[in-house]
């Protein structure tokens, strides 16, 4: 389906892709035929190829004990009896190879690796039935939504690279506790010790003018580093509570599998290994965080060090929302289809994508994009990476620095705003801006009620919630509608066929299309050659 990332592998019978291990169709991943009957459509191996050497990544460690193609058994010498090398792991089969792509933070290869299992595993079908689900918010069909996460400074100061102390850092608190000493020992009537930077003897903080200044360090660091560093406990609680209803699949199953699959742990590659598989390797966009978790450091400020700050326990951000799907579902989905065949899938959609920088575009969590930090007069900048990401809902930190008359504190003021990419409305939502001071001081003093920031992340949940959370396929969608989208689609020729393809198979496993149409459109999109190819792997029980 166009729009949607990929969904993960599911729960495919054995023996279901008995079918010839062909080729996908043009323009797809290496399929990772299997070494064994039953093809890619079965479920997930108790051991593949995901670790260097063959042995099970999907298991901590890795082993390769007992693997039946290593005649060896893994000992000393890793060879054979008669000393020739052992044999190369079976290659992984598709949807393998997607769920490595996600663990080493390459979102954009693993959405088209499942794309194809989706588009060509016979067992695929019924998945589809299954597990891709209808998002109200988006009118329409998707494997699994996704959300952009960027940063947009409104106003710093000049050749600021400082730390902009956000809630809950250690140095925010900090620089509270040493105003309030100053306060406190202040005994002149009328006086608070606070004086202008421009009194006699007084002096504001230090610019950094030097060439140095000119060069933003933090672009390169991991996506929750920076998260952390500039939005502290605000942006770290809004992705834990968005990671939270992936895990428990509040926003779909396809979601829950990918997250699933993605916290298993990554296993080290060996440069030197000749066996290495698709789906291995850095991150498919530029500056993205390395396979082997190496990176930079933990950066200096940011984080929960500061008073009063909480972890954003599992429990604050538990149900809630409903997101129940009204009856305008019939002309939503027609305008959602015009909006995507228009806006996608356009004939200037590759210079769009060739136009906007992913150079700061990193992983956080599958399906879940930092699309970087931008600033004021970006803003384009910025709808250009969300689209060329094919992101669903934009989330988007508004921050304002200024630099305090006396010592080393910085005032700022963060606000959230969300976008609905699909409607190009806001959601449902009234934010509210949070000043660093005013809840570092809330917390000092212990009030009662909701803290401020969880306050505002329940609020940007409830909206969010109401766009992602599934309902059941309208009854609105009829094969009328579901035809007439499709149609439109694949008169707009797609720079990536497979997205079409899945949804037309989706619509097809619903009984909205009949095979013969989904055949069809799957003609139009690949071609004679590339439907032979997708057929020898389609053909059902």
């Amino acid at each position: 389906m166009p729009g949607g990332p990929p969904m993960p592998g599911g729960s495919g019978n054995p023996g279901d892709g008995g079918a010839p291990a062909a080729t996908p169709p043009e323009g797809t991943p290496n399929d990772g035929a299997p070494g064994a009957p039953g093809g890619d459509g079965v479920p997930m191996p108790t051991a593949n190829s995901d670790a260097p050497g063959g042995g099970n990544a999907l298991a901590p460690g890795g082993s390769t004990d007992g693997d039946p193609n290593n005649p060896n058994n893994g000992q000393p010498g890793n060879e054979n009896p008669d000393g020739t090398p052992p044999p190369p792991p079976p290659p992984r089969t598709l949807r393998e190879q997607a769920f490595a792509a996600y663990r080493n933070g390459n979102e954009a290869l693993g959405q088209k690796l499942l794309n194809a299992h989706f588009a060509a595993v016979p067992s695929a079908k019924d998945e589809l039935a299954q597990k891709m689900a209808w998002y109200p918010g988006l009118m329409r069909p998707s494997l699994a939504p996704r959300i952009g996460i960027a940063l947009q400074i409104v106003e710093e100061p000049l050749n600021f690279k400082g730390d902009p102390m956000p809630i809950g850092s250690a140095s925010l608190t900090t620089a509270v506790d040493q105003m309030q000493q100053a306060e406190a020992a202040d005994s002149a009537i009328g006086r608070t010790g606070r004086m202008s930077k421009f009194g006699k003897g007084r002096r504001g903080g230090m610019m950094d003018y030097s060439e140095k200044a000119k060069t933003d360090q933090t672009q390169n660091w991991p996506a929750a580093q920076q998260i952390h560093y500039y939005l502290g406990d605000f942006g770290d609680w809004l992705v834990e509570a968005l990671q939270e209803r992936m895990e428990t699949g509040e926003y779909g199953p396809v979601l829950k599998d990918l997250v699933k699959q993605a916290s298993r742990p990554a296993p080290r590659r060996d440069p030197n290994n000749p066996d290495g598989q698709p789906g291995d390797g850095a991150s498919g966009f530029a500056g993205g965080e390395s396979s082997d978790g190496s990176g930079p450091p933990m950066p200096p400020g940011g984080g929960r060090g500061g008073r009063g700050g909480r972890g954003g326990g599992g429990g604050a951000f538990g149900g809630g929302g409903g997101g129940a799907f009204g009856g305008a579902a019939g002309a939503g989905f027609a305008a959602a289809s015009a909006a995507d065949a228009q806006r996608r899938w356009s004939s200037n959609k590759g210079t769009d994508r060739a136009a906007a920088n992913l150079a700061a575009v990193k992983q956080i969590s599958p399906s879940m994009l930092w699309l970087g930090k931008i600033k004021d007069d970006e803003r384009d900048e910025l709808v250009k990476r969300a689209e060329a990401t094919d992101c669903d809902i934009l989330a988007v930190f508004s921050m304002t620095l200024h630099q305090a008359r006396t010592g080393n504190f910085m005032n700022n003021k963060s606000t959230l705003r969300l976008q609905n990419l699909r409607t190009k409305k806001n959601l449902e939502y009234s934010p509210e801006p949070l000043v660093n001071l005013d809840v570092e001081r809330w917390r000092q003093k212990d009030e009662k009620g909701v803290e401020p920031v969880e306050r505002e992340i329940l609020k940007a949940l409830e909206a969010i919630d109401k766009v992602l959370k599934p309902v059941p396929l309208p009854e609105a969608v009829t094969a009328e509608r579901a035809k007439k989208r499709i149609a439109d689609l694949v008169a707009t020729k797609p720079e990536e066929p497979l997205p079409v393809i899945v949804e037309a198979r989706y619509y097809m496993a619903k009984g909205l299309l009949t095979q013969s149409e989904y055949i069809d459109a799957a003609k139009s999109l690949l071609g004679e050659d590339g439907l032979n190819k997708i057929a020898a792997r389609n053909k059902e029980d």
